[in-house]
């Protein structure tokens, strides 16, 4: 991708693509403005490619890291609006995070996305489909033709092997 080849950012796209819109849905909570702040960060990503770096993060890392940050400024941009005067500047703590907290927290994140392609299809599914797809409980147990109950306690064990497996690494 970093010789600007389409192809290769068409792959990367259908790859990643749902882990990032879940990121900058997660930062934005507005449907509509994830998928602008998704964009916006696809476009950085293709003009940054040449600057990225194998031996700082991982890809994922990398583009997670963009993605958040394009997520966080539109939210500021937004919110900046709401304010009124300076006393509401100490009401807030900062929304940014320290540098090496952001790496972390990337690492963290690159070990969950590990534990979770380790699951079976079916358990994944469930997650993602919680998680990535911003679905209700509800929503994605007819989805997958499961009670409610049944698909919040399986979504609960894989969770819970999750932390296990995290834990014990």
């Amino acid at each position: 991708m970093a010789d600007l080849d389409r192809e290769a950012f068409r792959r990367l796209y259908s790859r990643t693509a749902n882990k990032l819109f879940a990121i900058c849905l997660a930062v934005t909570r507005d449907h509509a403005a994830a998928e602008d702040v998704l964009q916006e960060s696809y476009l950085k990503i293709w003009d940054r490619a040449k600057s990225y770096n194998p031996e700082r993060s991982r890809p994922l890392a990398w583009m997670a890291a963009i993605a958040r940050n394009a997520a966080i400024d539109w939210y500021r941009v937004r919110t900046r609006h709401n304010h009124v005067g300076e006393e509401h500047l100490n009401l807030h703590e900062s929304e940014a995070t320290a540098a090496d907290e952001r790496i972390i927290a990337m690492d963290r994140e690159d070990q969950v996305w590990a534990a979770v392609s380790n699951l079976d299809a079916e358990s994944e599914q469930e997650l993602k489909s919680i998680f990535l797809l911003g679905l209700s409980y509800p929503e994605a147990a007819q989805r997958l033709d499961l009670p409610v109950a049944t698909f919040k306690s399986r979504v609960r064990r894989t969770v819970l092997r999750i932390r296990r497996k995290l834990s014990d690494d």
